[in-house]
């Protein structure tokens, strides 16, 4: 884990909001010359002036992480409302 003090842009966050601390966030920032820098959001971000965010609902489907044994890692799986991911 890294912290970084700004400003910074944002020029990219992309994820999944679960509720609670169940999130999972990817983010790209850059500084004032153009450098870019990124990773996993942990803990708090702390926003300058402002920040442009758009959340969508993906109603519908149902969002749970699973360990995969290929990874080692807990991976995303996606299915239908009412079906358990498989």
């Amino acid at each position: 884990v890294k912290t970084y003090l700004g400003p910074f842009e944002i020029v990219s966050l992309v994820g999944t909001l679960s509720g609670g601390e169940g999130g999972h966030l990817h983010i790209s920032l850059s500084d004032d010359k153009g450098a870019v820098i990124g990773g996993h959001v942990v803990g708090d971000l702390y926003v300058h002036t402002t920040a442009e965010v758009v959340i969508g609902e993906c109603a519908g489907l149902a969002f749970a992480r699973e360990h995969d044994v290929m990874t080692g890692y807990d991976e995303l799986k996606v299915n239908t409302t009412g079906h358990s991911p498989s």
